[in-house]
């Protein structure tokens, strides 16, 4: 049947002109698969103003529901750092004071523990560095 119509329609100019011919199907790109996820990445440069940076930043620290890591760890193997936290612990202005009282207290520990030594071993075959 395929024959007849194709012989019906090969000599009419109107349905050489109209007829809808499959178009050229282009062949599979022969470019080489990535051997791993994310080996190539393709990037679509977008306008980043101050406001499409908080989303971006959303959507790469999401992690995904099935493999638990967000888009992100999976390219660099670690999580996104999130906004700035000012650092928690006593204030600065007491630092002085708490590094010299451990200090001290660290002092009177090791000197304890050599008073141990000593009394244990008064005389030491080796010299104590």
């Amino acid at each position: 049947m395929n024959a007849t119509i194709a012989n019906l329609i090969a000599p009419c100019e109107v349905c050489q002109q109209m007829n809808i011919r499959p178009g050229f199907k282009v062949p599979l790109g022969r470019f080489p698969l990535p051997a791993q996820p994310f080996e190539e990445l393709v990037i679509d440069f977008t306008d980043m103003g101050k406001d499409n940076r908080v989303g971006t930043t959303g959507h790469r620290s999401t992690p995904n529901r099935m493999t638990g890591l967000s888009p992100h760890e999976l390219v660099t193997g670690r999580p996104m750092a999130g906004p700035y936290e000012p650092p928690k612990g006593p204030p600065a202005d007491r630092l002085h004071e708490i590094m010299a009282d451990y200090c001290a207290k660290l002092t009177r520990s090791s000197r304890r523990l050599y008073s141990q030594i000593l009394t244990a071993d008064p005389e030491p075959e080796t010299p104590l560095v």
